[in-house]
């Protein structure tokens, strides 16, 4: 099985090395510099199996992106992990529901572990 992945950050140089290690642990990856890229994507019919938000992106909020997603029934069950520098990170991921949050830098042996939960 494949396990899909988006990831919605735009620090370019975070996100292609994070979409590199994890198409390297073959996990199919989408790669959005914003939320709203995200989310139209989605809403398009594309599925994927979690999606690594980073808490703070141009454009909109993680928090109005999680809220989106949560009103729109076909991906409202689709789990979210934040990722962030920010030492808020695991708060706000649990107050907008998220599944799970990462603080930068990442424990890349850690989100691979927590990425199988969902794949």
């Amino acid at each position: 099985m494949t396990c899909d992945v988006v990831v919605v950050d735009d620090d370019t140089d975070f996100s292609q090395s994070l979409v590199a290690l994890l198409e390297y642990e073959r996990y199919s990856v989408e790669s959005f510099p914003t939320p709203e890229a995200a989310f139209e994507w989605m809403l398009a019919g594309n599925r994927t199996h979690v999606v690594l938000l980073d808490l703070h992106t141009g454009g909109m909020s993680a928090q109005r992106f999680r809220a989106l997603m949560i009103s729109a029934p076909e991906l409202q069950d689709v789990p979210v992990l934040m990722v962030s520098g920010d030492p808020r990170v695991r708060t706000i991921a649990s107050s907008v529901g998220a599944v799970g949050a990462f603080q930068k830098p990442v424990d890349v042996d850690k989100l691979i572990r927590r990425l199988h939960d969902f794949c």
